[in-house]
């Protein structure tokens, strides 16, 4: 993010905000109820856009199309009879923007999702 600001209306939650995360980095993301912490990933995510400034996920805007990122909302609808193992929600993180379960590359699907829990 570079000069980033998100307002509503005249409700300013962040401004001039320059942040940079490499890969392998981890950023904790704290602060009150309503100071923005949800409006952040929604601007990463592509579903919110800046009032200014500019952010580039790898290079690349922000957006459903971009694969270089993995979400898993905090609460979401999901069928309570359907058994989930830890693996399975970190699998989540790579392919949970398409319906259904990852099936495509199983192999490498989870050779990425052990990688990631061993970390």
């Amino acid at each position: 993010m570079r000069g980033a600001r998100l307002n509503y209306g005249s409700r300013v939650l962040w401004d001039g905000l320059d942040l940079d995360i490499r890969p392998g980095e981890f950023l904790a993301v704290l602060g009150p109820n309503g100071s923005g912490k949800t409006s952040m990933l929604r601007v990463l995510l592509g579903q919110q856009p800046l009032s200014a400034g500019e952010v580039a996920i790898a290079g690349s805007a922000p957006g459903k199309a971009n694969h270089k990122i993995g979400y898993i909302p905090q609460q979401r609808s999901i069928d309570p009879n359907l058994t989930l193992r830890g693996r399975d929600l970190v699998g989540l993180g790579l392919d949970g923007h398409r319906w259904g379960l990852g099936l495509r590359g199983r192999a490498e699907r989870r050779r990425r999702v052990e990688a990631a829990l061993a970390e």
